[in-house]
């Protein structure tokens, strides 16, 4: 029978400096790996914090920019009830007299009788009114 050539571990095995060597070389790529997968993680948790603090920023400045327009809304709603409050108090009448009574039933007659006359009456007022 002719003899069994042995496996190249066999021969790597019979070869105890050449085992060792591969066994912290292993041992080494394993260790550099790991460390390697590890700094990828802290990054990634990093990574992902940044990225989460960045969104709670950005939706505070959301939260106060919607209450800055609530606010403005508001105050331009304000100023416009103040305006058409104080346009409405320009335009208040004097209290109804007697004379005012009767000189409107007096023009109502005669607006019924001749209107065209009252009409010019009225104009001729309101142009006095605007000189």
């Amino acid at each position: 029978m002719a003899p069994v050539a042995p496996s190249p571990l066999e021969q790597i095995l019979k070869n105890k400096n050449l085992a060792i060597g591969l066994g912290v070389g292993l041992l080494l790529t394993l260790i550099v790996l790991g460390t390697v997968i590890k700094l990828l993680r802290h990054r990634k948790k990093s990574a992902h914090s940044e990225i989460i603090a960045q969104i709670a920023t950005v939706e505070k400045k959301g939260e106060n920019l919607a209450k800055q327009i609530e606010n403005q809304l508001a105050e331009q709603s304000a100023l416009r009830d103040k305006q058409e409050s104080d346009a409405l108090n320009a335009l208040k009448l004097p209290p109804v007299t007697k004379k005012t009574e009767v000189l409107g039933k007096h023009i109502a007659e005669q607006a019924k009788k001749d209107s065209t006359v009252m009409a010019q009456v009225m104009r001729s007022w309101m142009n006095e009114v605007k000189t």
